[in-house]
């Protein structure tokens, strides 16, 4: 089976907890629902789908899972113009200008490279794939910006315990060490995750692996479950 791996360089990212509204908590993974989007977006630009673009991609895309990676979340202050971006008009005054800009606290996850398995539904897809996933340019809110440093096109091998390093379904979860996740899927559903992190102090996640049922698959770094429903 062939799959695709992206090496981002993002450094930063934030993905809106879904509980949470303008005090923006953000997850310290991408979830499946954030990657389909960024490609969506990906593949609109380049011309890569015709019609609805996110029914195509989702199409095209068994799993979208990031993996394992070190990880600080910190606050971060956001002034923005929300009377331009919003409203679509400029102050027309020196005394307006105050109104059109606001504040809000937001969490970002740093860290230095992030790694996105893709398994493709068929390998048919696989080469309007990886020239999405070269063409992405953020992944998460407005500055979440990414930069590719990499697309690899590997063949999966079994590498025999099911331990992995990837987010999975929490029900497919056997043991190991990981985060309870609440996330969006490839199709956009609320579903429990564990994902493969280790809370430390101070906003620092640690990776760690995930004993998962069955066996596993490997492409170059990265164990996924064997099978479909993970």
């Amino acid at each position: 089976m062939k799959v695709l791996l992206a090496r981002l360089r993002l450094p930063l990212f934030s993905v809106r907890h879904h509980e949470t509204y303008q005090v923006a908590a953000t997850l310290p993974f991408l979830p499946p629902s954030t990657i389909i989007g960024a490609l969506t977006q990906a593949a609109a630009r380049g011309g890569l789908c015709a019609g609805h673009c996110l029914a195509e991609v989702r199409g095209w895309v068994a799993k979208a899972r990031d993996a394992a990676a070190p990880t600080v979340k910190f606050p971060a202050m956001l002034r923005r113009a929300r009377g331009v971006l919003e409203e679509g008009k400029l102050p027309t005054s020196a005394g307006e200008i105050g109104a059109y800009f606001d504040a809000l606290v937001r969490e970002y996850a740093y860290a230095t490279e992030r790694t996105i398995l893709v398994v493709p539904n068929g390998e048919q897809h696989l080469g309007r794939l990886e020239k999405a996933l070269w063409l992405l340019e953020r992944v998460g809110d407005t500055e979440s910006y990414a930069s590719v440093a990499a697309v690899e096109e590997l063949d999966a091998r079994t590498c025999g315990a099911g331990d992995v390093n990837v987010a999975v379904r929490l029900r497919v979860a056997s043991g190991g060490a990981y985060l309870v996740v609440k996330a969006g899927d490839e199709d956009g559903a609320l579903t429990d995750f564990a994902v493969p992190l280790t809370a430390g102090g101070k906003g620092y996640y640690a990776p760690a692996k995930i004993a998962v049922k069955g066996g596993a698959l490997c492409a170059g770094d990265i164990a996924f479950p064997a099978g479909h429903d993970w």
